[in-house]
């Protein structure tokens, strides 16, 4: 078999036990008195961008996961807005009917999806600026919002922009075509690298987009 065929053969062997695991609950009686949450750390890669496995990249099919979340009461909806996996903790202090405040509801720490899942104030997630890392050995960070998404590679002074909305494959990269975009959005990566790691924290250095810059000008 191949790997990607293994692959898909966990991923059954994953919902039959999920199935399995929702008898017992309904079983016990205690279905209607639970949340659960389906979800995964990260996705595998099977050389769309030239690698395999998980932790090299941060392209759509390493970081994009699902994220199932079923609790009573509330309608069922399917939802594109992206969401981040900190966000867990304040939605279920929400759930259990605890106050969620700042700094537990943060839209960089992570904020309560108990709104987002209720239908409302959908436009707080969709305008929302998420800031990502492939692993602390590796110096690859990723900065994306609802349409556009830059990933820098520190190691390889490289930066890649895609619209994941017009090109969810991440095929064409357009960093000589928005240059100006690239920018703003590589200084908003910045700043919450200053704030998460401190005023030391050293400067993103991109030599590629400064070229690019230049010839814009």
């Amino acid at each position: 078999d191949s790997p990607r065929d293994i692959y898909d053969n966990n991923l059954s062997y994953v919902d039959r036990s999920f199935q399995r695991f929702v008898t017992w609950l309904r079983k016990k009686g205690i279905y209607e008195k639970t949340v659960i949450l389906f979800t995964s750390d990260h996705g595998e890669q099977f050389w769309e961008h030239g690698a395999s496995l998980h932790g090299h990249t941060l392209y759509e099919e390493e970081i994009r996961i699902p994220l199932i979340l079923l609790a009573h009461g509330m309608r069922a909806r399917i939802d594109d807005v992206p969401v981040i996996a900190a966000d867990m903790a304040p939605t279920f202090a929400e759930l259990a009917g605890y106050s969620v405040k700042p700094p537990y509801d943060d839209a960089h720490m992570g904020i309560s999806l108990v709104p987002l899942l209720k239908g409302r104030e959908r436009n707080r997630y969709l305008h929302r600026d998420i800031v990502g890392r492939a692993s602390f050995k590796r110096r690859y960070f990723v900065y994306r919002n609802w349409e556009w998404k830059l990933i820098y590679f520190a190691e390889l002074d490289l930066l890649q922009l895609f619209n994941t909305v017009e090109d969810p494959g991440e095929t064409r990269n357009l960093l000589q075509e928005r240059p100006g975009l690239a920018g703003e959005l590589e200084r908003e990566l910045l700043r919450y690298l200053v704030r998460i790691e401190g005023k030391n924290y050293r400067p993103l250095l991109s030599s590629s987009l400064e070229d690019n810059n230049r010839n814009e000008n």
